[in-house]
């Protein structure tokens, strides 16, 4: 691998809210990123053009003060559970615990004060940020405890996330970063190409929530193992793809060093995803005009961004015979995911 120690990397704080809301700008010789402490939320990562120039490749929230008013958590970390949770019911240590449902019949992403809009304490380091953000015993409803710390760096053309946790009670943890890709120079995703290294996905019902199975992929919607377009592929009509409006659903992730990939053919723009954790959550952004507008107000379309949503299982509490999302007391929660942006186009 490449040694970075070199490489020149800016880091510097650029606003600073009463409210206790701060904002970020990281940058090297390609990659710009602006990040906010509040929910950790990733604003703008911007890749360097053959041109030379910069251009965006994650849609931008029209609100970042008030990610609470935005029910797409667009650029956020989510937890303490990212997806869903049945009925917002679980068992632990043989004790029901109840989680708001703020996604029709079941929980999502936290609850309806998550970690998306809690302000994280920043400390600028030399490769990267680090957040930290200490969630008490019982808050949203889950027990002990828990110090979360998320921590960005700029590696090259890589943006890495690096989460880890700590609970001095038995706790469930998963998270995950919620932001949406857009690789092309127009409105929608549906041409771009993916590939996800992947034999088999979770089924989900009318809700949107894993039914506990896990399906074949091959011969199906869900075979990416070779990069195909997601126009083409959603154009079949999968009963599980007219289901949810698109994708929306969990693939098991393979063991392969660039498990997920996604390239715009007409920029040449590419994304290659690299995680520790078992699953992505491959959402097209189905429902994007419900709670998403940019920066200019306008509300964005469905499919005009993407996301790929790495994390363990889920549902895990409730459908996985040994769950990997309870985090034992004393016990270090852990994973790594790295975002590498490259240009290709012959």
């Amino acid at each position: 691998m490449k040694d970075y120690e070199m490489e020149k990397l800016t880091i510097e704080l650029i606003e600073q809210q009463p409210s206790g809301r701060a904002v970020y700008r990281m940058e090297n010789d390609h990659l710009k990123v602006m990040v906010s402490n509040l929910g950790c939320q990733l604003q703008s990562i911007e890749m360097k053009e053959p041109d030379g120039g910069y251009r965006d490749v994650i849609l931008r929230p029209k609100d970042p003060e008030h990610p609470e008013k935005d029910s797409s958590y667009m650029g956020c970390v989510v937890g303490r559970i990212a997806n869903r949770i049945a009925e917002g019911k679980f068992t632990l240590n043989g004790v029901e615990y109840t989680l708001a449902t703020n996604n029709g019949p079941n929980h999502l992403h936290g609850g309806n004060v998550g970690f998306n809009c809690r302000c994280f304490a920043a400390k600028i380091e030399e490769d990267g940020i680090r957040f930290a953000y200490d969630s008490p015993d019982m808050e949203e409803g889950y027990p002990g405890n828990l110090h979360v710390e998320v921590k960005y760096v700029l590696r090259g053309g890589s943006l890495g996330i690096i989460y880890s946790g700590l609970s001095d009670a038995d706790t469930i943890v998963n998270l995950t970063n919620h932001m949406y890709f857009n690789l092309s120079d127009g409105d929608s995703i549906l041409g771009h190409r993916l590939q996800v290294r992947s034999d088999r996905y979770m089924p989900v019902d009318g809700d949107c929530l894993v039914t506990g199975e896990f399906a074949q992929s091959a011969g199906t919607v869900f075979d990416f193992n070779e990069p195909s377009v997601i126009g083409d592929m959603m154009d079949m009509e999968d009963p599980q793809i007219m289901k949810a409006g698109g994708y929306d659903h969990a693939f098991v992730l393979a063991a392969d060093s660039d498990q997920i990939v996604l390239r715009d053919d007409a920029s040449g723009r590419q994304l290659t995803v690299s995680t520790d954790l078992p699953m992505v959550h491959v959402y097209t952004g189905n429902v994007l005009p419900q709670g998403a507008a940019g920066p200019d107000g306008s509300h964005y379309k469905a499919y005009q961004g993407m996301c790929l949503e790495t994390e363990l299982c889920p549902d895990s509490i409730n459908v996985e015979a040994e769950p990997r999302v309870i985090l034992r007391k004393g016990e270090e929660y852990h994973s790594e995911t790295y975002y590498t942006f490259d240009n290709v186009k012959g």
